[in-house]
């Protein structure tokens, strides 16, 4: 009976989905803010950047894009967040979050650059 109980347990722990709290449940308010708005300068980073044409442009697109946001204001977010239980946590998963948009942006400038000049090159002069 104990090897069919560990074995269902097991079972129930790889193959279901529990639902996980909001982010705003597990840090303070203030920290909860700044990594949402850090999330999303990321996330518009990303996209920004994935716009462009090879993979430095990319990069250089990316790190510009935080440059004129949440990001200049990382320390006084990261300051909030310390104060935090979970707020060490929290910000390495926002820079893991930040570290994989970067890479999602300059992976994705890459891979669709010579098909997006492609499709460019029949549209060009007609806007």
């Amino acid at each position: 009976m104990f090897v069919v109980s560990i074995a269902v347990q097991v079972i129930s722990a790889l193959y279901t989905d529990t639902p996980r709290p909001p982010i705003s449940a597990r840090v303070g308010r203030a920290c909860a803010d700044g990594l949402r708005d850090l999330t999303q300068a990321s996330e518009t980073a990303r996209l920004d950047a994935g716009r462009y044409h090879g993979r430095e442009q990319a990069e250089r697109v990316f790190e510009q894009g935080k440059k004129n946001s949440a990001w200049a204001e990382y320390a006084k977010i990261a300051m909030a967040c310390e104060s935090d239980p979970n707020g060490a946590d929290a910000l390495a998963a926002v820079q893991r979050f930040d570290r994989a948009a970067q890479h999602d942006a300059v992976r994705q400038a890459a891979s669709l650059g010579r098909v997006r000049r492609e499709v460019e090159s029949f549209i060009r002069g007609l806007e």
